[in-house]
């Protein structure tokens, strides 16, 4: 027959078929008809005990006959044997297919924003335009992001599609702000891309919050093992993807660690298919991976640039469904798929691990992106922490910022596979969600320290000279960091409120900048609310010019409540006697050998050449911790193509020796060796830093990196390893609502702030600020700092790097992790203020957490003025959960997402107490 083949592999469906591009004439409507029905009619039989075979033969005469007769397959002869087939009917129509139809619209991917708004309105047109023409075409469409594009550039439209929503045709498939990663962004991150979705769709849209079923995530990379715990506590049962399991099931039962369920489908073709017969004799394929449902979904419209079904999909249907020998067709929806899918549920398989891993090289391209992400979620969580419990800024306020950051969460953004125009883009989003959260902190910062007695402190009568009030604008806030806070102290005694943003009691280093400082250096004293010397230890030896303003830095050994502040004074000792100064250099050059850092709980020793970290001791028993020198290395790595995608196998290593300059500093509370080295192009400035009682060696680097891959078989990627001690055949990772352990392997692995390779008792881990991308391999622990990607962006690193590492410690527990996590990458912040009564106390927790083994994840407030409080737990042991709230509360309730009660809760003055179950996640909810 003219136009047959013989199919050898899968083919995508979408755009021009095989025979079109190979300029095959396409077969007739009546040939592809009657041979389409007559292979489901043979698989129909073979399904039964081969009862059809009598009918199929004779079908099947009649068409070899004209074939013989007339060489080739008349409409008559089609006809005929289609009449023989008849029989079959009833039993072909209890199979079923529904058509949902879908535009895949990337964000940003290979081009600007402006081209993705083009593309969503136009394709929105067209799909708007076909309605009118097929009243029973019914479209789906995901992420609230290309509503809110019709939102701000076509209201017109806006109205049209409301329209078609209200009839039931236009499906919206939104519970996320877009099509987002699920391995990079945090767990309270993933959260708020369901909340911020449904209170804009609720608000705007006037969609209700909490009906849409149907996390639709097609091309998303990869998949957290605690994304059915997310999605069961903001109630979404239903999940839609195409990446990240192997293994042969389209329809199964995802099950997380706490045994929370969620029903997936795994597209067994493409995202992005075109309306082919083979969909019909497919069926009995899907039949068999999906508990034996007869009924089969096809997500259909061309992407990946929008567009979406055409009229030929819509054609092809309409004109399917009158073939009397195959499965019954309609235009349906998601929803109402997987409402049929529950008829199976038990007949179904369950996985129950992590769906990883795919593109691992996306956990490290284009870096930039993930530590603007790393800083803006920091900022913004931290934002609304402290102005929920000080009278702030309420959730609500903080929804466009957060759809900001959402946004950069697409899986083509975050993940830096996306060129240069969209990263910009993506840049300037996060920058504006850090000012937003930045101001909104420093606000809750000053509105707290106004009301905090400072009287006790000693008061400046003489400040007519103070040139240091508003000085440091912008200081401290480069890279994404930090909080904007200029100073606000006049005089020889300056006043600092030091809060701490996590719920752990700390004492720990803390810097305080002394601005425009009118007096003596030499006599200055730290002092806390009740008149004790603080240790301290100036870190600028001289005042360092800033603008027109100059600064000194201290690092002071402040102790801080949990989520609370504490207050401090630096002031002018009373001079006793005057000195007598004589020269203090040294009479004899010291010895250039080995570098230590130490302090009670470590000492780490360095080649003074290479800067190679070759020892690390615990003194708490003396261990040895290291196999070998851990520090920067050099990886050459082979182009495998889809660099952004994907890290080659690695072809080689050198560590990072060439070394140009070495500067010691050393402190009664902080100590530090800094090296400037070259790498080919490349230079780095890398600051080792030991704090007094810390157990983290803190590494603060600067990288102005020049490679490219460009035309190159090789790819240099900049790694830091940590040969361990121990034997440690699996790694623990920090991931979206839990952690996971995986095995040992030359692969990426990704992890939200840190890792640790799992043995017995003490051991190391790894902690950085802005990185993503893990491995442990040959008992080796790394970090990929920067991986020199050349596609789809070119020059996607180029640029200096800001980056903090961290070598801790730790017992390996993930809330050890976690906690330590916090502590190292937000540092408390010392906020300048005045002399002045308030009704605040000196020193204050706003709220305290009792809790071994869950983790809170964030603090908001709604208008109303109630507390949410979120948790999991991360070790498998229910626990009791003890809050002390800055408030008396009159009731509290454990919830999910939406407000629905799962548990009670206790209240008793400003205690509240609840249980969370095993690996679980909640809300508490506190009506104060």
């Amino acid at each position: 027959v003219g136009g047959n083949r013989e199919k050898k592999q899968f083919e995508f469906t979408m755009g021009p078929s095989v025979l079109e591009k190979n300029r095959i004439t396409p077969m007739p409507e009546e040939n592809l008809r009657i041979l389409s029905q007559i292979q489901f009619a043979l698989e129909l039989s073979e399904r039964n005990q081969g009862i059809y075979e009598n009918e199929i033969e004779k079908a099947m005469s009649v068409l070899e006959y004209c074939i013989k007769d007339e060489g080739v397959l008349t409409r008559s002869a089609c006809k005929a044997a289609e009449e023989y087939l008849l029989p079959l009917t009833e039993a072909a129509k209890e199979y079923e297919i529904i058509y949902a139809s879908h535009a895949h619209i990337d964000m940003n991917w290979m081009w600007g924003w402006q081209e993705t708004v083009a593309a969503t309105l136009s394709t929105f047109r067209t799909i708007l335009n076909l309605m009118e023409e097929y009243p029973e075409f019914t479209f789906s469409q995901s992420q609230a992001s290309v509503y809110k594009i019709v939102e701000e550039y076509d209201p017109e439209m806006m109205k049209e599609i409301q329209s078609r929503i209200m009839e039931g045709r236009w499906e919206v498939t939104a519970n996320a702000w877009v099509e987002t990663d699920k391995n990079m962004p945090d767990t309270e991150s993933l959260i708020r891309h369901i909340q911020v979705t449904r209170n804009y769709l609720q608000e705007i849209w006037g969609i209700a919050a909490g009906s849409i079923k149907v996390d639709f995530s097609p091309d998303t990379f990869g998949h957290s093992r605690f994304v059915p715990e997310i999605n069961t506590f903001a109630d979404i049962p239903y999940y839609y993807h195409c990446r990240g399991l192997q293994q042969d099931l389209t329809l199964y039962r995802y099950k997380a660690p706490s045994g929370s369920e969620i029903l997936m489908y795994k597209e067994p073709y493409w995202y992005n298919s075109g309306v082919n017969p083979d969909n019909g004799t497919g069926v009995f394929e899907i039949e068999k991976r999906c508990g034996g449902l007869k009924t089969a979904l096809i997500v259909y419209g061309v992407g990946n640039h929008g567009g979406g079904p055409t009229r030929r999909d819509i054609e092809r249907i309409i004109q399917m469904q009158s073939w009397p020998v195959f499965p019954k067709l309609r235009f349906g929806t998601l929803h109402e798929y997987f409402k049929i899918a529950e008829t199976v549920r038990e007949q179904l398989p369950i996985v129950d691990h992590e769906l990883n891993a795919i593109f691992t090289g996306c956990y490290s391209t284009q870096s930039r992106i993930k530590l603007a992400n790393r800083r803006a979620e920091r900022a913004l969580l931290a934002s609304e922490g402290i102005n929920a419990l000080s009278c702030g800024l309420s959730a609500k306020g903080y929804d466009k910022a957060w759809q900001n950051v959402l946004f950069t969460h697409f899986h083509d953004i975050l993940t830096g596979s996306c060129v240069q125009e969209s990263r910009e883009y993506a840049m300037g989003k996060l920058a504006e969600a850090i000012a937003a959260a930045q101001t909104q902190q420093s606000k809750a910062y000053e509105r707290i320290s106004r009301n905090v007695n400072t009287s006790m402190f000693k008061r400046d009568a003489e400040i007519g000279d103070t040139q240091s009030e508003g000085a440091g604008v912008g200081f401290g806030i480069g890279n994404y960091a930090g909080v904007p806070n200029p100073e606000r102290g006049a005089g020889k005694v300056r006043i600092y409120t030091v809060f701490n943003s996590t719920v752990q009691r700390r004492k720990e280093i803390t810097e305080f900048t002394l601005w425009d400082y009118n007096g003596d250096l030499q006599r200055i004293e730290v002092v806390d609310h009740e008149g004790n010397m603080v240790p301290y230890q100036l870190l600028d030896k001289v005042p360092q010019q800033y603008w027109d303003h100059y600064y000194v830095r201290l690092a002071v050994m402040a102790e801080v409540p949990p989520m609370g502040y504490n207050t401090y004074a630096v002031q002018e000792k009373e001079i006793m006697a005057y000195p007598t100064l004589l020269m203090q250099q040294e009479r004899e050059e010291l010895p250039k050998g080995i570098l230590v850092l130490e302090n009670n709980k470590l000492r780490a020793q360095f080649d003074t050449g290479s800067g190679m970290l070759f020892s690390i001791v615990n003194k708490q028993n003396g261990e040895e911790l290291l196999s070998g020198p851990a520090g920067l290395h050099l990886v050459r790595t082979a182009n495998e193509g889809m660099t952004a995608w994907r890290i080659g196998r690695y072809l080689g290593m050198e560590p990072v020796t060439d070394t140009v300059k070495v500067v010691q500093e050393q402190g009664t509370l902080r100590n530090s060796i800094t090296f400037e080295q070259r790498i080919l192009h490349s230079r780095v400035k890398m600051t080792i830093s030991l704090d007094a009682d810390a157990e983290a060696l803190k590494y603060a680097l600067s990288v102005d990196w020049h490679e490219t891959c460009s035309g190159q078989e090789e790819i240099p990627v900049l790694t830091y390893r940590l040969p361990l001690k121990k034997e440690t055949k699996y790694i623990r990772c920090d991931v979206p609502g839990g952690m996971a352990d995986r095995e040992a392997r030359h692969i990426d692995v990704p992890a939200l702030s840190g890792v640790v390779g799992l043995c017995e008792g003490t051991t190391l881990g790894l902690i950085t600020d802005c990185k993503y991308g893990y491995r442990l391999a040959e008992n080796v622990l790394s970090v990929t700092l920067i991986h020199t990607a050349g596609d789809p962006d070119p020059y996607p690193e180029r640029g200096i790097h800001a980056i903090e590492l961290f070598v801790t410690l730790t017992d390996g527990t993930h809330v050890d992790m976690k906690n330590r996590a916090s502590w190292l990458i937000q540092p408390m912040t010392a906020v300048p203020t005045g002399w002045h009564k308030g009704v605040a106390p000196e020193i204050d927790s706003l709220l305290d957490v009792q809790a071994e083994h869950s983790v809170l994840t964030s603090i908001q407030k709604n208008d109303k003025g109630e507390l949410y409080l979120r948790f999991y737990e991360a070790e498998g042991r229910e626990e009791m959960l003890r809050i002390q709230l800055p408030f008396g509360a009159k009731s509290a309730v454990v919830t999910k997402l939406d407000g629905t009660p799962i548990g009670e809760a206790t209240v008793q003055g400003q205690w509240v107490q609840c249980t969370i179950s095993p690996y679980s996640m909640i809300q508490v909810q506190v009506n104060p």
